[in-house]
């Protein structure tokens, strides 16, 4: 079994190295779909910033707005992981945009009343994907 030394070494050097040439290999690999994510990443910011200046002091459409902003960021984190050589962590990160994409889903039909559970913070986001695939037909989705 590697000495305290060693396994500090190890630890410092995975915590605080210079991880470049795992990125420019992952960069060059993924040049293509990285372009096309930054493109939509940029609609989405766009369509995010029309929606977040509508505000105008609503305060339901101030908790849509937030998680709008959270989707767009893990994204951008996860995909910022994924270059990085971490897809593990990458994607659990894309999972939780995932549901925070389902919860958008749900708040869109005041029917279901998400939306107020989730001001209430009576409302788990990891039941919105499950949510969701159950009232695929009342949201009119397809499953397919």
């Amino acid at each position: 079994m590697p000495d305290y030394e060693d396994i500090a070494k190890a630890i410092t050097d995975e915590v605080i190295s210079d991880k470049n040439e795992i990125r420019k290999k992952y960069i060059t690999a993924f040049k293509s779909e990285i372009g096309t994510f930054i493109d939509y990443m940029v609609k989405a910011y766009i369509s995010w910033k029309e929606y977040d200046n509508s505000i105008n002091g609503d305060e339901k459409k101030a908790y849509v707005s937030g998680i709008m902003n959270s989707v767009i960021s893990l994204q951008v984190q996860s995909m910022e992981l994924f270059v990085s050589g971490h897809h593990i962590a990458a994607g659990n990160m894309q999972r939780q945009a995932i549901e925070a994409i389902a919860l958008l889903i749900l708040c869109s039909d005041n029917r279901l009343g998400v939306l107020p559970k989730i001001m209430e913070n009576k409302y788990s986001t990891n039941k919105a994907v499950d949510n969701v695939l159950a009232r695929a037909n009342d949201l009119n989705l397809n499953k397919g």
